[in-house]
């Protein structure tokens, strides 16, 4: 079974705001191919600039949406390309406090998604690198162009003292600070209140690294890795009341996250969900 609807993005996507907290989650606008609602959400958290007053465009073939430092482009159906140049985000260097600006496309997933009926979960992908600048003078760590798919773990179980918490579950194909992105554990501080995290290694789950310019693929079964994924989320105290049976697949996001001065574009090919 496949996990995502429409996988082939025939539908476009509805906006989300600039502040999840202000703005909510609801859509502000919908970049919209026909008459059928999108699946898919285009989120643009923290951005200097709003996609509300962007462009759209369709042309035979592909659709392109974008704003002066934000473009997301679907070419056929069946590839994507994101693209965020933060040297029109940031006036300075971000400070390790300040937020940063993300372009996401975002799904909910609320179908065949129950972990306790699955016996697999395919995470299947490709991704190229395709431009890079850095505009950095004087890096610290915190700065980085990183390019995240990440898929939520949530309790649904109304019995269960954890309901409704759940795990950010990311695999971080591009980051820049690294050839291969180490295994990365903690709290999700972008909120006041954050949920865990848990960001694979990249030699966990990719052959080669994104900075060869050749396309890289990620398919791989995040089923049997959901027992250590919990255990280690309740060790450093989250989900505490969460049993395996408790959890769903969620939500899936992916796109970028662009913590410092940089200018980077992704392709992503084949973007699918499989369970069994």
């Amino acid at each position: 079974m496949e996990l995502l609807a429409d996988e082939e993005f025939r539908r476009g996507f509805n906006l989300k705001g600039l502040n999840s907290i202000r703005d909510g989650h609801g859509a502000i606008k919908s970049f919209r191919l026909g008459e059928r609602t999108p699946k898919w959400f285009l989120c643009q958290w923290n951005s200097r600039h709003n996609l509300i007053d962007g462009n759209f465009t369709v042309e035979d073939g592909k659709y392109n949406i974008c704003d002066e430092s934000k473009s997301l482009t679907v070419i056929n159906n069946r590839k994507l390309v994101f693209e965020l140049d933060a040297g029109k985000e940031y006036s300075a260097p971000r400070k390790e406090s300040e937020a940063w600006p993300h372009l996401l496309i975002e799904q909910e997933i609320t179908a065949n998604n129950a972990v306790k009926d699955l016996k697999k979960i395919i995470c299947h992908a490709r991704f190229k690198l395709l431009e890079f600048t850095n505009f950095m003078d004087g890096e610290k760590e915190y700065h980085a162009a990183q390019f995240v798919w990440v898929l939520t773990l949530k309790d649904c179980n109304p019995k269960s003292p954890s309901f409704n918490s759940f795990i950010w579950v990311v695999f971080c194909p591009f980051d820049s600070r690294y050839e291969l992105v180490p295994l990365f554990t903690q709290q999700d501080k972008a909120l006041p209140d954050g949920e865990f995290i848990y960001s694979f290694a990249g030699k966990d789950f990719m052959p080669k690294s994104l900075w060869d310019g050749e396309e890289t693929e990620v398919n791989f079964d995040l089923y049997p890795r959901i027992p250590h994924i919990l255990e280690t989320a309740q060790s450093k105290g989250f989900m505490t009341g969460s049993k395996a049976e408790d959890l769903v697949v969620s939500s899936t996001n992916m796109g970028f996250e662009i913590t410092g001065t940089y200018k980077c574009r992704v392709s992503v090919e084949d973007l699918k969900i499989i369970t069994e």
